[in-house]
C-alpha cells in the first residue's frame, strides 16, 4: 500500500475538514502528523493529559490541532508527532517567524539548515511505520523536498491550483484532491 500524505495549509483552508475526509477513506492504523511537533498520543491517557493541558507550543496553537486530536480520541487512532518542539526554532526565529518580520540573511541560512534536519527528522520517523497516513505542511512535499526525492510509494491529497500543481500559500482559487504526478 502507498503511503498517504495529506497537506495541511496551516489555516487557509479548513484542513481538518479534508482530513477527516480521507481518515475516514483510508481508516489508518496511526496518524502522524507535523503540528504534534513531538507529542505522542497512543493511549486513552496521553490523549486526556494532552487535550488537558491545551497547549502544545510557542509555535503551535492547540486550537490548530483540537479537532484533530478529539477526532483520531474518537476513532481510537494513535496520533504521533513527526517534528520537534517548536519546529527547532530559537526564542528569536520564533519571534520573527510569528510576526512574519524579515529575516536577515544569516536568520535565512539557520531557517533553511533546520528545515532540512526537519526534513530529515520527518522521513525518519516516517519510516519507523508501516502504512501511516502523514498529515503534514504542504510545502514539506513540494517537488525538490526531501521526502519526494527519498520515498517512492506515495500518494499526496492537498490544495492544487488550475494546473494540478500543489498550492504553498493563500490563492483566489484551488481545489483540493489527489497530485496526479
Amino acid at each position: 500500500m502507498a503511503i498517504v500524505f495529506v497537506c495541511s495549509t496551516h489555516g487557509f483552508i479548513d484542513d481538518f475538514k479534508e482530513q477527516k475526509k480521507l481518515i475516514e477513506k483510508f481508516q489508518p492504523e496511526v496518524i502522524l502528523s507535523e503540528e504534534l511537533e513531538d507529542y505522542s498520543l497512543e493511549t486513552e491517557e496521553e490523549f486526556k493529559q494532552f487535550i488537558t493541558k491545551r497547549n502544545v507550543s510557542n509555535m503551535t496553537k492547540f486550537s490548530e490541532v483540537e479537532s484533530l486530536v478529539l477526532f483520531c480520541q474518537k476513532m481510537n487512532i494513535p496520533i504521533i508527532g513527526i517534528d520537534f518542539r517548536n519546529f527547532g526554532f530559537d526564542e528569536n526565529l520564533q519571534k520573527k517567524i510569528l510576526h512574519q518580520d524579515e529575516l536577515s540573511e544569516a536568520e535565512e541560512k539557520q531557517l533553511a539548515n533546520i528545515q532540512t534536519k526537519r526534513e530529515l527528522h520527518h522521513l525518519e520517523k516516517i519510516q519507523e511505520y508501516s502504512n501511516p497516513l502523514i498529515i503534514l505542511g504542504s510545502w514539506h512535499l513540494r517537488t525538490d523536498s526531501v521526502l519526494r526525492k527519498e520515498l517512492s510509494n506515495y500518494i499526496i491529497y492537498g490544495p492544487l491550483d488550475e494546473k494540478q500543481e500543489l498550492i504553498f500559500e493563500p490563492s483566489s482559487f484551488y481545489s483540493f484532491g489527489k497530485l496526479q504526478e
